[in-house]
């Protein structure tokens, strides 16, 4: 156990005028570090490339959100089998979507309130080759004819280094791989809607 030291929120972070959540993510730092070697030597890999997804490629969301829409929040960690859903498809359900967004979705099965932030994962042979490829973030509803939006890590993970690098300097990569961060941290701030669109809020465009 250890308690919250800082909070750092993605910079671009922004609810747009359909309440879509946009760089929907947080790096919280601990007061103390982790030193239990059988968490450390199983910490999950985040997406660094962006998979090569195809539409209804197996995904996992893990969460201790809410067992159903009206339901009461889970007491153990649950997770639930999912597909993947293109975004160009996804965007006949909530407009177009940017490319930090994606989505998946399956039958009767969803994540749910209260599962925002937990991990979306693309599944391996075993837990060391699990990797992480999304944060729960938003939907409507849950379990219905609509699928769950997540943020896409490997559109953000520039930020999730170049973060780590400034609050925690002994988890800073090498000095060219810094400068490269840096660098793709600095674009991504001057150009954080992708998709081309500025009809929401003018300082995001």
């Amino acid at each position: 156990d250890s308690r919250v030291a800082s909070r750092h929120v993605h910079p671009n972070f922004f609810s747009d005028s359909r309440d879509r959540l946009h760089n929907d993510a947080m790096l919280l730092k601990l007061a103390k570090p982790v030193t239990d070697s059988e968490l450390l030597q199983n910490r999950m890999k985040l997406d660094r490339v962006d998979q090569n997804f195809e539409d209804g490629d197996p995904v996992t969301a893990i969460g201790l959100g809410r067992v159903n829409e009206k339901g009461s929040v889970s007491k153990f960690l649950k997770e639930v089998d999912l597909k993947y859903m293109s975004n160009d498809k996804c965007s006949l359900y909530f407009g177009d979507l940017p490319d930090e967004m994606m989505c998946a979705k399956e039958a009767n099965v969803d994540a749910c309130e209260g599962d925002s932030g937990g991990p979306l994962i693309k599944t391996g042979n075993g837990p060391r080759s699990d990797v992480q490829i999304g944060i729960i973030s938003w939907g409507s509803g849950c379990a219905n004819s609509f699928p769950g939006v997540y943020t896409r890590v490997a559109e953000i993970k520039d930020w999730i280094d170049l973060t780590i690098c400034e609050i925690s300097p002994s988890n800073c990569p090498n000095e060219d791989e810094r400068d490269d961060a840096v660098r793709a941290a600095t674009s991504a701030a001057r150009s954080p809607n992708r998709s081309g669109k500025c009809e929401d809020v003018d300082k995001y465009c």
